[in-house]
């Protein structure tokens, strides 16, 4: 099953726009762009890339909480400076885009980190290159299918399995293109978010002393994060936020 991902981790190509600023003849990166809170702060536009053998564009690794100090809450995340990505800044060269001026420009071409876990799952995902383990892992996925039609999309958030002890966005058998690929194809067009949180002792630490700082489920409070920032911001992507669905498997 891990062959499946190939597709969306390897796969460039022709890319459609949307708001950066400034259009030429070369092909171009999709584009979501979001206000930051605060008087005054920069926007922030999240660069993507686009999947042409799905017809899709895709937002990878961006966070929804900056990593925490350890075995306490995450806080859902309101602004973004340039280096935030895991995946590092982006350089606008031969992309053709220029960004307005005191825009936040956000690297999302590629799967952020996937958070520390324990299972044969994982240490295969390690192993084979489709995952990288950090503590600053509160990041998630958006897939969206190429439309004409400006109506906002039903939203689809996936929340993955493992018994609280692994799992991973990056999974393979969570691409979440295939099942928005269907969609698509029986005229039921959806936008797909898949996201990561703490898992293990990191997310379900639990004693007496864990207790009475408040700080238990960690995991879960993280993914209550997740639909917060998915119910803000997703409308920027093109979905609905009114019609979100949450599903998953297992934990």
């Amino acid at each position: 099953m891990l062959g499946l991902s190939l597709g969306l981790l390897l796969a460039s190509g022709s890319l459609s726009s949307c708001l950066l600023i400034k259009e030429t003849n070369t092909a171009q990166l999709p584009t979501a762009t979001i206000s930051n809170n605060g008087n005054g702060s920069p926007k922030t536009v999240f660069v993507g890339r686009s999947l042409p053998e799905f017809d899709q564009d895709v937002f990878l690794g961006i966070k929804y909480a900056d990593e925490p100090t350890r075995f306490t809450p995450s806080e859902l995340k309101t602004k973004y400076a340039s280096n935030d990505s895991n995946s590092g800044p982006l350089s606008l060269t031969g992309t053709g885009l220029v960004s307005s001026s005191g825009s936040i420009i956000y690297n999302a071409a590629q799967y952020g980190n996937d958070c520390p876990a324990y299972g044969s799952d994982t240490t295969k995902l390690v192993n084979t290159g489709l995952a990288k383990l950090n503590e600053d892992c509160l990041n998630l996925n958006i897939i969206r299918p190429k439309t004409e039609s400006k109506e906002l999309l039903p939203v689809m958030l996936w929340i993955f399995g493992g018994g609280w002890q692994q799992g991973a966005t990056a999974d393979p058998r969570y691409n979440m293109s295939y099942i928005v690929q269907q969609g698509a194809l029986n005229g039921n067009p959806v936008i797909g978010v898949s996201i990561n949180y703490r898992l293990a002792a990191f997310g379900f630490l639990d004693s007496e002393e864990v207790r009475a700082e408040g700080n238990t489920n960690l995991a879960l409070r993280d993914q209550r994060n997740a639909m917060r920032w998915v119910k803000q911001r997703i409308q920027a992507f093109g979905g609905d936020p009114e019609k979100i669905t949450i599903w998953g498997e297992s934990a």
